[in-house]
């Protein structure tokens, strides 16, 4: 799968919005310092609303339900100070880790041992893929 520029995506939205939030101040008699000002709240709207695009795009645009087996990483630091543990997979599609919370009582009932991989369901298309669902099995 093709790298997308993220970044560039970012920042070109963000100097859209920009460019029109200023252009709207020039238009309206601003002075030059409002324009500035005005292009940099836009700049700084756009780039917010823009930010999660692609993974709201992955959600919303059809594509495939595939499965595939991956070797999974377990860290008892979740991805966010809520979450107890946290379940990193290796996404084939993307070549990405991705990383799911989840809890120590939730992992010990689902992990035994000599398990090694997980079986995962996820939807992906051109932009990427977000996981369905997951289950630990032995190899």
């Amino acid at each position: 799968m093709p790298e997308i520029p993220e970044l560039t995506t970012y920042l070109l939205i963000g100097t859209l919005f920009g460019v029109v939030f200023a252009g709207l101040a020039i238009r309206a008699g601003k002075a030059t310092k409002s324009a500035i000002e005005s292009f940099l709240g836009g700049f700084s709207v756009g780039l917010i609303c823009s930010l999660n695009i692609y993974d709201v795009s992955v959600y919303l645009l059809p594509g495939e339900v595939v499965s595939y087996e991956s070797e999974y990483e377990v860290t008892y630091r979740g991805p966010s100070k809520y979450c107890e543990a946290g379940l990193w997979i290796n996404d084939p599609n993307t070549h990405r880790r991705i990383e799911l919370c989840t809890n120590k009582k939730e992992l010990n009932e689902q992990i035994g041992r000599g398990i090694y991989a997980v079986w995962v369901t996820a939807h992906t298309n051109e932009l990427g893929s977000y996981i369905i669902g997951y289950t630990f099995f032995r190899k």
